[in-house]
């Protein structure tokens, strides 16, 4: 990983991500996820008129059944400007994608250690902290949520808060509101098929 610039976006801001040489090869590619405590440092994509062409594609555009991280265009502009924004990923089971994410947030302590993530766009690069890692029910979060409307918003950050399994842990001295930016890593819960693992973070 390439040190981080002084600056996080504007003029003379430098990214320590390529993307140039990357769209040459796939101008899906639009912003690079990096997770340090969780070792995940992966290209970012989305695809006009297709969703979910990425989980099955790689992000060179092979076919590949651990696909790519994706965001959906119908949802979530390119700018991570909207209120949340789910990026979508498999468990790719060989280390790669969201495979280390569950383990990677295994405990309350383990949330705080490794609760840093950046998002890496050609212009500027946003920090956000982790908040919360839980199991969820396989909704299409940005369709039933509709986070826009703080209503809806309120009620997921509270059923998230509500959520009682072993395998679910919240950093309550994050606070979290309706006005915030929220980022939703999104992969299938480990052993079932039903529910998936939702990594929660706070745009900083």
């Amino acid at each position: 990983q390439a040190e981080r610039p002084e600056q996080t976006s504007g003029d003379g801001y430098v990214s320590p991500v390529d993307f140039t040489a990357l769209q040459e090869q796939n101008s899906d590619i639009y912003a690079w996820l990096y997770v340090p405590g969780a070792g995940i440092s992966e290209p970012i994509l989305q695809r006009e008129g297709d969703s979910q062409y990425y989980l099955s594609y790689s992000s060179i555009g092979s076919m590949d059944d651990a696909g790519a991280l994706f965001t959906e265009n119908e949802y979530n502009s390119r700018d991570f400007s909207d209120p949340a924004t789910v990026i979508y990923g498999k468990d790719g089971r060989s280390g790669r994608l969201f495979s280390p994410l569950q383990e990677s947030f295994s405990s309350d302590a383990e949330i705080a250690e490794n609760g840093e993530v950046v998002v890496y766009l050609p212009e500027e690069e946003i920090h956000y902290q982790v908040f919360a890692a839980v199991p969820f029910r396989n909704y299409h979060l940005l369709h039933y949520f509709s986070f826009k409307n703080p209503g809806r918003y309120q009620m997921f950050l509270e059923i998230v808060d509500s959520i009682r399994t072993v395998d679910a842990h919240r950093d309550q001295s994050v606070e979290v509101t309706p006005e915030d930016q929220m980022l939703i890593l999104s992969t299938t819960r480990k052993g079932t098929r039903n529910t998936c693992y939702l990594v929660l973070a706070k745009r900083i």
